[in-house]
């Protein structure tokens, strides 16, 4: 995952859904594994990235990536060596995206912040505020918000409305559902604060989405 980068980790009450997650340090494995490349290998001008992938449009990505959960699922002789193998090849099809540049590879942690990342991507669909995601990390509110902006580089609420409007993306372009039980789904009480937030975060409407 990136910093400031939202992931959704839940699937729509009506649906049933399987997860396996696949969580790398890119940081700890370039200096464990690539110490011999240059690091600016690994940094590169920005590109637009979908931080969704999907199958059909990136299969040998998606096919490296459900190989390495099936490694570690497995666990079968040598699958160590295997996985690092793999991985190394997941991280040059990424940076051939564009995505790893800007990638801070001293590890900046994010444990302080985590029980609110954890709230945000489980509960998007329900009521929260800053205290509900301080009182979880155990801060005081001024603490949370500067600590999290400092993280993530974006303020909590934001990065609130974002996880939101990505997981209302995602539901427009199945197109099982309409914009009204969209909104309701991923936590928006009206049309318009929906409406407001989605073409903040896309610069398009709702319905300007579903249509491309």
């Amino acid at each position: 995952m990136l910093p400031g980068k939202v992931h959704i980790a839940t699937s729509n009450p009506s649906d049933i859904s399987c997860w396996h997650f696949v969580m790398i340090d890119v940081g700890l494995f370039y200096r464990l594994f690539l110490k011999e490349l240059p690091v600016e290998d690994f940094l590169q001008k920005k590109q637009d990235f979908p931080y969704i992938l999907h199958p059909e449009d990136y299969p040998e990505l998606c096919m490296n990536i459900y190989m390495i959960a099936e490694q570690f699922h497995n666990k079968a002789a040598e699958y160590n060596n295997i996985v690092r193998g793999l991985i190394t090849a997941l991280i040059f099809q990424i940076k051939s995206l564009g995505v790893l540049n800007n990638i801070d590879l001293r590890n900046a942690s994010y444990d302080a912040i985590a029980p609110a990342l954890n709230m945000i991507s489980a509960s998007y669909q329900s009521p929260i505020n800053i205290a509900l995601l301080a009182e979880a990390c155990n801060m005081i509110e001024s603490t949370f918000r500067r600590t999290f902006k400092a993280s993530v580089g974006k303020a909590p609420m934001d990065f609130v409305y974002e996880t939101r409007i990505e997981a209302a993306s995602s539901l427009l372009r199945e197109g099982k559902y309409s914009i009204g039980e969209i909104a309701q789904m991923t936590g928006y009480d009206s049309i318009s604060s929906f409406n407001r937030h989605f073409r903040k975060y896309k610069q398009m409407s709702p319905r300007e989405w579903r249509q491309i």
